[in-house]
Formats: structure tokens, sequence, C-alpha cells
């Protein structure tokens, strides 16, 4: 499936977010691993295995029980395997041995030992062979190539998923072919021929198609899914991990499910929801872990160590990347233990540990040369002319990037070339090269232009760097004349003592230099003016994008709040003895959305969410975030203000009637579930990058366990907010029911203002 995210340098943050390593063939990443055509009989399967008599049958029955308990108990699945080899063995019954042999040679592979592994499947080929069992073997070559995948031993593993397509096609075993050529497109996406790599998914999926292999077709869903989100389609790539992570719940594989959960994590990360993006990584760590898959644990952490790295959690994302690099190089995975070399590296950076940095970097980059990921190499030495100019060592970093650069040409990456450029740009201006690093910092942003179009502020340093730079040479050549004029004057002085016949001579002359100067003079004057009047655009322009900036920051954060962070105040966190917590959610949105395209379903949200928050304008009350089909607002924050409770309870019941009128021009049927509570909060603002202003305390929790346990289209109210408008509006008593985390409560539902 997917290899783990590879930390770019900060330049590359910007230029292309989130840049994904060049994906290796990893375990079970890759894998079609040999499966039973049909889901065995476990029951009758253990009698067979477990017979008393020592017959052939007890040997292939030993085999088949190692296959279908691979994924879920591999320690058994090893167990059943060495017996029905040593069975075998005894019987001298070649079949029977190839068909152990395999067993116990996957399990080793699943484990991530690929030096015990690879004997054992090649004697199984051979055996396969020898006694003309070609299906099988056609399944065997296809382990091969994974295990050789895995090692990025790219030629040979393409040899192996060549010989199992033959094999296969002979043995009119289309799920085999569909295997093969799952594995040619991996060998192709870790060379990042993404295209060519694409084609290969679809033809395996055709074959999957073809021989109603669910198993296949979902593994060859997920590994296209990859390589989509690589080649920068991230819609069409979260659609293909959630039917894949649909099909492998159910086939009832646990490992593979794990891996999908790993791979929807860092399109969450782009979407700025790393909390998720968290709970899904340890939920696939904790089932890799369990199944004892080292290689897809190690892609795990390194997608966990960039996601905290990505939150400023430094420290915990190197504990990370050290366990995931440690993983890959016990079970010989190089491309994945260069990738987190890189991230070391460029932790290391961050952290101003510049030599271990340096040491890191190198190694990644020697090790990507070595496996011949050309892309994968070019990031490192960018990464690593960045760190020695962060250094002070920029005369060392100047080769090394203009290598980089020539190499981005010629792969043809203008993300990369861009980073390139950026990091020249610094490196010759650390050198004292001004005219150099002005060269690539307009090469830069020519690229940048064209690979995200330009934006006010990029326009603004652009002017203001050539400004700047011409400036400079222009005050260079006004001083470099001045110093000529000051030597003539001098030597007329001398002649004018010593000899009065050149007098006439050198009265011409200095008319002439007087001249000069004052055509210079004139000329550098309406220069230099024409760059203030350029300057001054660009202020104008700067001063626009701070109107914008205040304007979306005023959108994401209550007025006062935003006041007070301009008024760099560093920590806001404010206490509430009363306020009035509400949080809706859409009824059945997740399968709904499932079955809609991501533009149909932004757009859903979008109009409703849209008609929500003019109610909450509407009613003096405050927007406090989304997430995902979920909408919370609160009253009496940030501004105290007595009818909060009210307040809250006419906006949820304008709410359903929003949604209701929705329905009826859209022709949708939505329904929605809505939560309030009354009682103290706290809110603040969290965040250094992305501020979110946000509220917490039991009275919060409390809000939205009454939105959780509450029914479609109706308003679940507690004990505290009857006590607070019960007076006013009628309600209808739910009655005691058990509320997650709280126990058992007395519950009401809303429903109007009385009279």
């Amino acid at each position: 499936m997917r290899r783990g995210l590879e930390r770019p340098a900060p330049v590359l943050v910007h230029a292309c977010r989130n840049l994904l390593a060049a994906a290796g063939i990893v375990m079970l990443a890759c894998a079609h691993v040999a499966h039973a055509e049909k889901a065995p009989d476990l029951v009758d399967l253990k009698a067979k295995a477990e017979a008393f008599r020592d017959t052939p049958e007890k040997a292939d029955a030993l085999a088949e029980l190692a296959k279908a308990l691979w994924q879920t108990d591999p320690d058994a699945a090893l167990r059943y395997g060495e017996q029905g080899l040593a069975l075998s063995e005894r019987l001298n019954h070649d079949r029977g041995r190839a068909a152990n042999l395999n067993a116990v040679g996957v399990v080793h592979y699943l484990r991530g030992d690929n030096e015990r592994a690879l004997p054992l499947l090649e004697r199984s080929l051979a055996l396969h062979r020898t006694t003309g069992n070609v299906n099988s073997a056609g399944r065997v070559a296809a382990n091969i190539g994974h295990l050789h995948a895995a090692a990025s031993r790219h030629a040979e593993a393409l040899a192996a998923y060549e010989q199992a397509a033959q094999l296969s096609a002979q043995a009119g075993d289309d799920a085999g072919v569909a295997t093969a050529k799952d594995g040619v497109g991996n060998l192709l996406q870790a060379q990042g021929r993404f295209r060519e790599a694409i084609a290969a998914y679809e033809d395996a999926l055709r074959w999957a198609e073809k021989a109603g292999d669910a198993q296949s077709r979902a593994i060859t869903l997920n590994n296209l899914a990859n390589t989509q989100s690589e080649a920068g389609d991230g819609a069409a790539a979260l659609k293909g991990y959630l039917a894949a992570a649909e099909a492998f719940e159910r086939l009832d594989l646990p490992l593979y499910q794990a891996l999908a959960y790993s791979n929807v994590a860092p399109i969450l990360m782009a979407q700025g929801m790393s909390d998720q993006a968290r709970t899904w990584l340890e939920r696939a760590l904790a089932i890799q872990r369990k199944a004892g898959s080292r290689p897809a644990e190690a892609n795990t952490l390194l997608n966990l160590g960039t996601l905290l790295n990505d939150t400023g959690k430094t420290p915990e994302a190197i504990v990370a990347y050290e366990a995931a690099r440690g993983i890959y190089r016990d079970v010989g995975d190089r491309k994945g233990e260069a990738i987190a070399l890189h991230n070391l590296g460029r932790s290391a950076t961050e952290q101003k540990r510049f030599e271990d940095a340096i040491a890191f970097l190198t190694q990644a980059r020697e090790l990507r040369t070595a496996i011949e990921d050309a892309r994968g190499a070019v990031s490192s030495r960018i990464s690593l002319g960045e760190t020695l100019t962060a250094a002070g060592r920029a005369a060392e970093a100047i080769p090394l990037l203009e290598a980089a650069l020539a190499e981005a040409r010629t792969l043809g990456v203008p993300e990369l070339e861009s980073a390139a450029r950026l990091q020249l740009a610094l490196a010759t201006r650390a050198a004292g090269r001004p005219a150099a690093a002005y060269d690539h910092l307009q090469a830069h942003v020519e690229l940048q232009d064209r690979l995200q179009g330009a934006t006010a502020q990029a326009r603004v340093a652009e002017m203001q760097a050539r400004f700047e730079s011409e400036k400079s040479a222009r005050e260079i050549e006004v001083l470099q004349r001045d110093r000529e004029i000051q030597a003539l004057t001098a030597k007329r002085q001398q002649t004018l003592r010593n000899a009065l016949v050149v007098l006439a001579v050198l009265l011409a002359l200095l008319a002439a230099v007087m001249v000069s100067r004052y055509r210079l003079k004139r000329k550098s004057e309406a220069a230099l003016q024409e760059k203030n009047r350029l300057l001054e655009i660009a202020h104008g322009e700067v001063a626009a994008e701070r109107d914008r900036s205040e304007q979306l920051l005023l959108n994401v954060l209550p007025p006062a709040i935003a006041g007070r962070l301009k008024d760099r105040e560093t920590t806001i966190a404010d206490r509430f003895s009363e306020a009035t917590i509400l949080f809706a959610d859409i009824v059945g949105f997740t399968v709904l959305s499932q079955r809609m395209d991501a533009e149909s379903v932004v757009r859903v949200l979008n109009d409703v969410f849209t008609r929500f928050d003019a109610l909450t304008d509407k009613h003096g009350l405050e927007k406090i975030k989304t997430i995902g089909d979920c909408y919370m607002v609160v009253g009496g924050v940030p501004a105290s203000r007595p009818d909060h409770c009210a307040a809250v309870a006419d906006m949820a019941l304008d709410m359903i009637r929003a949604l209701d009128a929705f329905n009826a021009e859209t022709g949708q049927a939505l329904q929605i579930r809505i939560g309030i509570n009354t009682g103290a909060v706290v809110a603040g603002v969290i965040g250094r990058k992305k501020f979110i202003y946000d509220l917490w305390g039991d009275a919060v929790n409390t809000a939205s366990r009454m939105e959780s346990h509450g029914e479609p289209s109706r308003i679940h109210a507690t004990d505290a907010v009857v006590a607070a408008i019960g007076d006013r509006y009628r309600f209808d008593e739910r009655g005691e029911i058990e509320v997650k985390g709280k126990g058992r409560m007395r519950t009401w539902f809303l429903l109007g203002p009385k009279g």
C-alpha cells in the first residue's frame, strides 16, 4: 500500500505541500500475498490437520491452514506451516513440501525477515514447477517478486512478476495474473513513473474483475489510490482509499484495513485535521503491532512522525523517525531507511543540530542514489544544501545545490527545481554574491508563479528585492564615478602647480567629467523616482493584503479576541460561569457522502452551513467551528449576555426549519440531531499557525453527549436548560437515559416557546 511521508524542507512546504516520497514497494503495501481463491472452512481444515494418521492430505491441510491464518494469527500460521513441512519431509511428499515452504516463507516475509523468507520461497517455486503445479508456481513467483520489491531490488522483482504473470496465464489463473500486474504497477510507482503505474493498476483491476477476486481488487484499488495521491489527484485518491478500506472490512482483513487507515491520514493532515489523522494512524499501529507486521508498522511510524512535526512536536517526531529507521534497517528496506534518514536530518536542522543533520542527510542522499531513487536523491541534496547554509557553510552548499538544480531539470520536476533555486539564492547571498542571489530568486519566483499562481505578497517581495538590488548597483556605480572625479581633480591641482601649459587640457577634461556626472546624476535620480513609485504601489498592495488578512482573522475569530491577538496578547483563556452550547450533526451524512462525489459533498455542506451562519448572526451567537458535518455554536461567549440560553434555543428551532426549507428546495432528505446544555466553560485561542477559538469544560462535553444521544429532527436538552428557560419554553420530558461518560441523566426535548 502506501509508503510513509517524507518531511520536505520548509521551502518545499510552500512549494509543494506534503511532497510524497517515491512510494517504494513495501511488504503488504504492495502485496497480493497469494491467498485462497475462496474462504476456506477452518473447522474442516483443522480437523484434517489434526488427524491422527500422518498422510499427504494432512500435510496439504496444514499448508492451507497456515495460509488461512496469515492475517489473523501469524504465530499459529508459522506453527502449522512448520509442522506441515516436517511431515512432508518424512513422507517425501513434494507437493506438500512446496506448499508448506511457501506458507512458512510468507509468514517470515510478513514479519520483515526477508533473508529467511527468500530461500524458502525459491525452494517452493522450484518444487511447484517440478511437480507441474503451475497455478501455485505463479503465486509463489509473485511472492518472490514482493520480497525483492520490498528490498528495492527492482530488476529482480520485475523478472519475478513477469514469470508470475506467465505461469498464472498458463494455468488459467486470472487472479494470479492480477497479482503480477499489480506488482508491476508498484515497481513503476516506486520509480516515479505514475502514468505507467496507473495503466498497470487498471490492467490488474480488469484481471481481478475477470477472476471475481475481491481481495486482489481491493488491494489494487488501494495501490492505485496511492499513485493518484502522489500524482496530485487527492480527490480520486480519497475515493479509492475509502472503497479499499470498505472492501478490506468486508473481507475481514485487519492488517490491510490498518494500512488503509494509515493511507487516509496524510489526506486529513493536508486538510488541517491533524487530531483525526493521528487517531487513524494510532489505530493502524495497534493493528500492525498485534499482527507483527514490522514494515507496515515502520510506514505508519513515518507518517506519524511527519504529523507530529507539522504540529510542533519535533522531539516526539524524532522518536517516531528513529523507530521507523530501525525497522527499515532490520528488514532491509533501503528506500524506507532513506526516507527516515531524510526526515531525521530535517528535524535536526530545525533543532540547530547541524552536524547531526548533515550526517543524516548525507546518508539519505547516498542511499537514494544507490537504489536509483533519483527524485529522492535530489530532495535530500537540496535539504543538505539548506542545512549547510544554515550552519554557515554556504560555500560548500552552492556546488551541491547547483548539481541538484541540474538533476531536477533533467528529471523535469519543477517543484524540485524551484526549491533548488530558492536555496541557491539564500546560499549565494550568504556567500556575498548578491547578483547571483537575485538571478536565482527571480527564477524561483517565476517557477512558483507557474506552479501556484503569483500572489500579491510574492509580487511585492520580488519588486522590493529587485529594487534593493538595482539600488545597490546604482549606488556602487555613482560611488565609483565620484572616486574617479576626485582622482581627476587631484591630478588637475598637481598639474596646475607643476605646469600652466596643460591648463586648457585639464579644464576641458574637467568639463567633460562634470557633464558626464550631471547626466549620470539626472539618470540616477529618474531611476530612483521610478523605483520609489513602484515601491509605493507595492506598499499599497501590501496594505491591501494586510486589510484582507485582518478581515480573514475576523472571519475566523470573534472581533474582541482578534483585537487581543493583534495587541500581541500571547495567551487568551477566559472562564465564563454561564454559557449555552449547541452541537448539531447531520444524520447519516458519512454514508451519504460515500455515494456522492467530493464536489457535491462540499456544495451540500456549504449551502446548509451558510444558512446556519446566517441564523448565528441573527441571534447574536458565536459560531465556534465545524468538524466534518458537525456544527458548534455558543451563546454568552465571548461577550456575556443574560438571555444566552433563550437565544440558543431559538437558534436550534430555526436550524430545524432552515434544514426543512433546504430539503424542500433541493430534493434532499437531510435531518439533524441537536443537543444543547448550559453551564460554565473555559474559552481561549489555541495554535500558533492556524488559530482557533475553542471551548472546554464539562458543559461542552455534556452538550456534545446530548447531540450524540439525541434523535433526528429533535432538540435534546439537559435539566440545566429547562431550569434556565422552562418558564418560557415548552419541553417534552424524555426521562432518564444512560449517557456515555456521564451515567444516568434526566433529559428533555425542546418543543418551542410557550404561547
